[in-house]
């Protein structure tokens, strides 16, 4: 009976994934939730809990995993499945022009800060004649499995440092990291974006380095190499932040071991040393690091407690859009809390469980992974009282990874104390309340008070008609979405800047119109000619989800009502105006 119940499951998955790919979405939308069809979700949602039901409640209970992974990730690659552009307005348009710039030879790699994203998409264009925009999506995906797996792996590697491996400590450690904690929308994100690829990479890192810190292989070793390696290229920030990881590790380890002799396992200071000098070696030749570096080594010689102002302007803000700070920070942080929790009360378990028992010497490597949260946990409170901008919340991603694997390796020993049926019930109810919470803030929506950041293909190519009315000119102004990134997506950065459309390869800063500009004349705020590029999805953004708080429909009937701006292109995604200045 219960494998019938897994091809439904699975049938749930496939017939939710068809109906993804061939219904006819809206060309352009807010949410990609509600311009997914509802039978998609309600398919999904079938078979999340019956997979849930299955891998909690039996054994073997792969089939139920298998379905549950199947059905979120199916929401993961919608973008893939919906033939989307992209995924983000912002930096992964950059990325995809960076991507034709390596094709075309235009630029080298290697002058990229973390190049690998853009090679691996490069590379996978060449191989498979996939568009640059599609080789990147197709990778946040793997990237996204990779996060998934390796958390299962990881648990279950936990688990059986500190007790007999469980039959579903990988089930549940698979089930954590398919609610994708790190995924803040603040710092982390589901699209490409180098720091949210580097993020997702954790698990792996963290499996391989206790793998070889406790078997002592000489190939295991080479991994811990390789997967650092591999993270300096994917961004060197995260490099950083493991080096002091790991430097953290092998201080608490040795400390305990000092402590108390039976916790016998150094953890070698040599490979945060390794991590570190190479990570240095790399960003060497990019300045563009070190500015960024020296800007933070600034604020913290220098301490600009500029933090308040900036939370207290954003809470008035929500407050003005009918919500507030913590509203907001329960419908994104609801899931993560829990799995605090969780982690705390593993840890504190886990060191007054080796007071008691004097065992097994590789457990203090778990705790000195756990000690090594407090620093991390201090900077990112610190830079938000100083500097509230996506850093810390880049930090809190980092934090969350260890949140997963941890809060997973709670579960599973909660799993294994209490009676086999108590605790298959309540583990199977939490996982499905915690997977359908988790599912509304995967990707960016009115939810959470962001546009779904969803690009289809009619955009982008209304942006590359645009460009031949600014050539030469870079005059481009805008309400919200820069046509910048556009440019760059469209003919690569380096074409882009050659043709006059970006200023020395990037988007020139101060690009928008002020806010409510009906109530002042725009010819007369700038001293020169401009385009105003407005997409739809912009106005619908301004006007419905944020109520004109920025920009209202006085300011979109003003460019079509002042004699002096004049609508120049249209093509019902992207409405170029040419605004006239008016010169003393």
């Amino acid at each position: 009976m219960k494998s019938q119940f897994a091809k439904l499951g699975g049938i749930a998955v496939l017939v939710a994934v068809a109906v993804a790919v061939f219904w006819d979405s809206a060309l352009f939308s807010i949410s990609i939730y509600t311009s997914t069809p509802l039978l998609f979700w309600a398919l999904a949602g079938i078979a999340i809990i019956i997979g849930v039901k299955i891998s909690i409640h039996r054994d073997p209970h792969w089939s139920g995993t298998i379905v549950v992974a199947s059905s979120m990730l199916a929401i993961v690659g919608l973008p893939l499945l919906r033939g989307s552009y992209m995924i983000g307005k912002g930096d992964p348009l950059t990325h995809v022009g960076w991507t034709k710039d390596i094709l075309r030879s235009s630029i080298v790699a290697t002058d990229l800060l973390y190049p690998l994203l853009h090679l691996t998409a490069a590379q996978l264009t060449r191989v498979t004649n996939l568009e640059p925009n599609r080789s990147l999506l197709l990778i946040v995906f793997v990237f996204v499995v990779l996060f998934v797996v390796s958390s299962g792996v990881a648990v279950r590697q936990i688990i059986s440092i500190i007790e007999a491996p469980g039959q579903q400590a990988a089930t549940i450690g698979v089930f954590s990291g398919l609610l994708f904690l790190p995924i803040n929308h603040i710092g982390v994100y589901l699209m490409p974006h180098p720091t949210s690829q580097a993020v997702l990479f954790y698990p792996l890192l963290i499996f391989v380095t206790i793998q070889a810190a406790t078997t002592r292989s000489r190939r295991w070793k080479f991994l811990v190499l390789l997967t650092t390696a591999t993270l300096i290229l994917l961004h060197p920030m995260h490099a950083i932040i493991y080096t002091a990881i790991l430097g953290a590790v092998s201080i608490a380890s040795h400390f305990l071991s000092w402590c108390y002799e039976e916790w016998s396992i150094h953890f070698p200071l040599s490979l945060s040393v390794f991590l570190g000098v190479a990570t240095a070696v790399w960003t060497l030749e990019h300045r563009r690091f070190w500015v960024a570096a020296s800007g933070y080594i600034g604020d913290i010689l220098f301490i600009d407690i500029g933090g308040s102002s900036r939370v207290d302007s954003t809470a008035g803000s929500l407050t003005d859009l009918g919500t507030s700070v913590v509203e907001l920070g329960t419908r994104l942080f609801t899931v993560s809390a829990v799995f605090v929790a969780l982690t705390i009360s593993f840890v504190f378990w886990l060191f007054l469980r080796k007071h008691s028992r004097k065992e097994r010497g590789k457990t203090n490597l778990v705790l000195g992974f756990a000690v090594s949260l407090i620093p991390i946990s201090l900077v990112s409170a610190f830079f938000i009282v100083i500097r509230p901008n996506t850093i810390p919340f880049r930090f809190l991603g980092v934090l969350m990874v260890f949140g997963t694997i941890l809060g997973g390796s709670a579960l599973a020993i909660i799993n294994k104390k209490l009676p086999a049926k108590i605790s298959k019930e309540a583990l199977s109810v939490f996982f499905v309340i915690m997977l359908l919470v988790s599912v509304p803030v995967v990707y960016p929506s009115p939810y959470i008070l962001k546009g779904s950041g969803e690009i289809r293909q009619p955009a982008v190519q209304s942006y590359e008609s645009t460009a031949e009315f600014g050539a030469e000119e870079n005059k481009f102004r805008s309400v919200r979405t820069p046509p910048e990134r556009y440019f760059q997506a469209v003919f690569g950065v380096s074409e882009a800047t050659r043709r006059g459309l970006l200023v020395n390869g990037r988007v020139p800063a101060s690009r928008q119109v002020p806010d409510h500009f009906a109530n002042r004349s725009l010819s007369s705020e700038y001293s020169d000619d401009f385009y105003l590029a407005i997409h739809i999805r912009d106005k619908i953004l301004e006007t419905d989800l944020y109520d004109g708080f920025r920009y209202n429909e006085g300011d979109f009937r003003y460019v079509e009502s002042d004699p002096r701006i004049n609508r120049v292109y249209d093509s019902r995604f992207v409405v170029l105006y040419r605004v006239e200045a008016k010169r003393q």
